[in-house]
């Protein structure tokens, strides 16, 4: 059994990833509970990042203006990382849908990765396909 990476199985984990956001690309973002926390923290980082700071020490705009620390609990990756993308495309909701892909795409190919080492590259792309399409996983954007 071939350890090798297939361009074939590749090229089906990341049409795969495509296909699960494109209700989000067709109808929009949709709107969760905590959707107005998330993009308040990413204008933290984005506030912060304007300024030279590298990263937010606390968030001053939420709580009605009197802050929290939030920043400091949370996990910086996907703020920061839609703060820089939001930089480069000037469009918040372009940026969401960019970052969001970006996210189906690694977590695919990131379980292609983990699966294929253990059981070959066809059961990788079996693996990435059903995390993509997993309820749970869906349910997330």
């Amino acid at each position: 059994m071939s350890r090798s990476i297939k361009p074939k199985y590749l090229a089906v984990v990341l049409l795969v990833s495509f296909v699960a956001m494109a209700p989000a690309y067709l109808f929009g973002i949709p709107s969760g509970n905590d959707q107005v926390q998330h993009y308040q923290m990413v204008s933290t980082f984005n506030d912060a990042i304007s300024r030279g700071d590298l990263f937010p020490s606390f968030a001053s705009e939420t709580n009605n203006g009197f802050g929290d620390l939030s920043v400091r609990f949370y996990p910086p990756l996907l703020y920061f990382g839609m703060a820089v993308i939001g930089h480069l495309l000037g469009d918040w909701y372009i940026t969401s849908l960019s970052v969001f892909t970006l996210i189906f795409i690694s977590g695919a190919f990131g379980v292609y990765a983990w699966a294929s080492i253990e059981f070959g590259p066809r059961a990788g792309a079996i693996a990435a396909v059903l995390y993509t399409l997993g309820p749970y996983h869906l349910n997330e954007v």
